[in-house]
Parts: structure tokens; sequence; C-alpha cells
């Protein structure tokens, strides 16, 4: 979570020990795209995480324990949820996807890309291209959410929390009905319900996919 006071921290602690995380946001982003890929078994994302976001070598991930590589995945995770879900205070699963309370899909960092490159430049002159490799994924959320209500993204989001209603004419639902087909997400929220699972259903998942490609 971003402190003006105390600045931006990237770092994680296990077993008294400090992890520097890569928090660029086109880091985290990939890590997003990676969840998304179905073509990608689990053991893969669960590695790509830890070397990716947790910048371990190989080498490095084989000494850990597999309790330690499960509960380094989770800090990770949680670090990278806790900027977006407590300044949108909506829930964010591990596909990058944002959540209402209903599990209804608000927007896809993934398959918003466009959208979220243009609202940025229109607001802020920020072409997130250039700033791949300097921009902070806590600075790169707390942008997100201040863009402004007339920005292509913003006016998405809200065609897409839009319900019909009692005083609409036939032609407007019809009309809503056709930009909600228009903008609607592809994905099917494929996340790793990591968070939500107890040790040992950590464990047990940890398992079972770590034999289906990579060795973690």
């Amino acid at each position: 979570m971003m402190s003006l006071a105390f600045g931006i921290s990237s770092k994680v602690i296990m077993n008294e020990k400090e992890y520097l995380l890569d928090l660029d946001f086109s880091t985290v982003l990939k890590m997003f795209e990676m969840f998304q890929d179905d073509d990608l078994n689990e053991g893969y994302k669960f590695a790509g995480v830890l070397m990716g976001v947790g910048n371990l070598s190989e080498d490095e991930i084989n000494e850990l324990t597999d309790d330690e590589k499960i509960s380094l995945y989770s800090l990770i995770s949680e670090k990278i949820s806790a900027s977006s879900t407590r300044q949108t205070e909506l829930e964010r699963d591990l596909a990058g996807n944002v959540l209402t309370t209903v599990n209804k899909q608000v927007y896809s960092l993934v398959e918003d890309a466009s959208y979220i490159f243009a609202s940025f430049y229109k607001d802020y002159k920020i072409d997130l291209i250039d700033m791949q490799g300097s921009l902070h994924w806590d600075k790169f959320n707390a942008l997100l959410i201040s863009l402004s209500d007339n920005t292509k993204f913003k006016k998405i989001i809200e065609i897409r929390q839009m319900e019909e209603t009692k005083e609409m004419s036939s032609e407007q639902k019809e009309e809503l009905r056709k930009a909600k087909k228009a903008y609607a997400l592809k994905s099917n929220q494929a996340e790793l319900e990591f968070s939500g699972m107890d040790i040992k259903q950590k464990r047990e998942w940890y398992k079972k996919n770590k034999t289906k490609g990579s060795e973690v």
C-alpha cells in the first residue's frame, strides 16, 4: 500500500529474511497475462510468480522447502493485491480481474489494456509503454483508480455495471444490451483461489501442480 509518509515498499519478509520483489507495473501485468493463458500449466505459473515478481533464480527456488515456496507465493500475491483492494474497495483475483462483492467482473487489466493505455494518456499524458520498468505497481494502481469519468476506461466500466430499469424505453434497453455485448469481457475468471485455501489445501495444490510441468 502506498504511503506518502514512508514511501513504497517492494519487500516481503519470510522467516526473518527480506525478499526484494520486482513490482514494476509491467512485471505484475505479465503475471496477470500468464494466469489467463490456459495453455500454461499451474506449476509453470507458480514458478513464474516466484521467478518474475519474486526475483528468484531457479537455484534459489530449489533451496526453499515446499512450505516456504507456498508461503512466499502467498506473500507476493497479498503484496500485489493489497494496494488495489484497499484503494478501490474491490476484490481482485489472481488473474488481474477486479470483482465486485458478488463476484461480478468489472474490468480486466489484460483485456482492457488498450483502454487503460488510452485513458492514461488522455488524463496524465503518460505513455505506459514508455513507462515500462519505471512505474511501480502501487503508483499505477493509484493513477488507475483516479482516472476521470470521461475516459474510455471509466465509460466502459459504467456500461458493464449499468442495469436496465423500468424507466428505460425499449430502444434504450436495446442500446444498452448492444453496448454491454460490445464491451463484454471474454475471460472466464480462471484464477487460482489460493488465498481462500488453508495450509493443508495449499500443500495438496502445490504437490499436485508441480508434477504437471516445470519443477519448482
